[in-house]
């Protein structure tokens, strides 16, 4: 691959015949800018200058986030290119090389165009740039083509390189790895029971939730849930509506990640309505409230998913009115079933930063 040559090419010093190229960062945070433009400067051989000129190269590196655009302006093939990765699985301790080796990937790729295509049959618009910085260029790709791919660490190890390319650029023979942020939506059916009284809620609702962060998941839903409880001789027609949140721990498992298990916490709160037949009399009520509880959580699938999902924990209904006062309290369980769809969190981040 052009441009990933050894460590040692990257403290070699610029040649006096290399081709001018000017490099800035911006919003990168702690990122190095000079030490990027040394990387970068010396893996390409080229020479750095500090204004921009028609025979110069610039290169734009900026951040959003984990997010790192490179953008090329090439006067020598007369085009632009650009280049957008993830830097998060990157070592924040040589990030700046790997954002460097990046940047001279993507300039030597332009710049390829010269010894491959001298005389394009449609010419390209600019001005025609001076044959000595092309000649330079063009040797420049000579040079780092003929390069061993292999970074090699200052161990003398092989390290790997990670793929910075967009995921629509991969090989598709190769097996999917499981995406480093997964988002959901899916439609549920649930069953509540509260485990010292007789009688079940059921109800569904739409549940959305993302492995936003490395082990760390978050989830958001609406339900409304209908049924009979009864306690002792008294019996109840509830109807309640709540908003559900959880914070969780996950892991993966299975071929390509397909398996997402994840445990934590979380509330549950809303409305409640209901209607207390206490043998010939009868009370209304309705009334805010909420419970924590611990839940359990398991998806399979990536496009499509099948989500099964418990929780648990202890609440005090406000159900039957002041007549009869909170009458339904204890230990309670809800089972729920979704079915839905699965996005990679990163290309949704990307497309609606685009926008």
């Amino acid at each position: 691959m052009l441009g990933l040559g050894g460590v040692g090419s990257l403290s070699a010093p610029a040649r006096a015949s290399g081709p001018p190229l000017l490099l800035g960062v911006s919003d990168c945070g702690e990122l190095d800018e000079h030490e990027v433009r040394r990387l970068v400067v010396a893996e390409l051989g080229a020479i750095p200058v500090e204004e921009q000129a028609p025979e110069v190269t610039l290169v734009a590196v900026r951040c959003g986030g984990l997010r790192v655009t490179i953008r090329v302006h090439d006067p020598l093939s007369r085009k632009d290119v650009e280049r957008s990765f993830n830097a998060a699985p990157l070592d924040p301790r040589a990030r700046a090389r790997w954002v460097a080796l990046a940047a001279a990937e993507l300039v030597l790729s332009s710049w390829a165009e010269l010894e491959l295509n001298p005389t394009p049959r449609t010419p390209p618009e600019g001005p025609e740039p001076p044959s000595a910085a092309r000649s330079a260029a063009a040797a420049a790709v000579r040079k780092r083509a003929a390069a061993p791919a292999a970074v090699t660490l200052a161990s003398g190890k092989p390290a790997p390189t990670p793929d910075l390319s967009s995921p629509e650029r991969r090989d598709r023979s190769e097996a999917e790895p499981a995406p480093e942020r997964t988002f959901r939506t899916v439609v549920m059916g649930t069953a509540r029971s509260f485990l010292e009284k007789e009688g079940f809620l059921y109800g569904g609702g739409v549940r959305v939730s993302e492995e936003r962060f490395a082990h760390m998941s978050w989830s958001a839903d609406l339900l409304f849930e209908a049924g009979t409880v009864s306690s002792g001789s008294v019996h109840y027609d509830i109807r309640s509506g709540t908003v559900g949140a959880w914070l969780m721990v996950y892991g993966r498992a299975g071929p390509s990640g397909l398996i997402t298990g994840r445990a934590g916490a979380g509330i549950r709160m809303g409305l409640i309505g209901s209607q207390a037949d206490t043998g010939g009399r009868a009370s209304n009520a309705v009334a805010p409230w909420g419970w924590p509880m611990a839940a359990l959580s398991t998806t399979v699938g990536r496009a499509f998913v099948v989500e099964l999902s418990v929780e648990a924990g202890y609440v005090v209904l406000p159900v039957g009115g002041v007549a009869t006062g909170s009458s339904v309290r204890g230990p309670w369980a809800s089972l729920q079933l979704g079915f839905g769809a699965g996005f990679d969190g990163t290309t949704v981040e990307r497309r609606r930063a685009a926008r």
